[in-house]
């Protein structure tokens, strides 16, 4: 679903916007995680009832990683004055 996008992406991680993820996990086992557990947190709280041994000490050892990740992820919003501020020319005397 569109809002676990950025769950998945923290898992699998996102090269062109430099996001790591975690090691060994692709598009398709982040998707079907995320689809199983709802969200990455969920997914991190419940790492032992995962089946898959080589997955679940994965996920353990980079829990940090993944939550870096989808810190990373998280949309920021800029206040319209602090865009406005970065239009203005860097240098007193210019004039735009």
């Amino acid at each position: 679903a569109p809002h676990q996008l950025l769950d998945l992406l923290a898992l699998a991680g996102d090269d062109s916007d430099g996001i790591p993820g975690v090691p060994g996990i692709g598009l398709k086992t982040a998707a079907d995680l995320v689809r199983a557990y709802g969200s990455l947190e969920q997914l991190l709280g419940l790492i032992s009832t995962i089946k898959r041994e080589t997955l679940r000490l994965k996920l353990r050892e980079h829990v940090g990683t993944a939550r870096l990740a989808r810190r990373l992820l998280e949309p920021v919003a800029v206040p319209p004055d602090l865009i406005q501020a970065g239009l203005r020319p860097a240098v007193r005397g210019d004039q735009i």
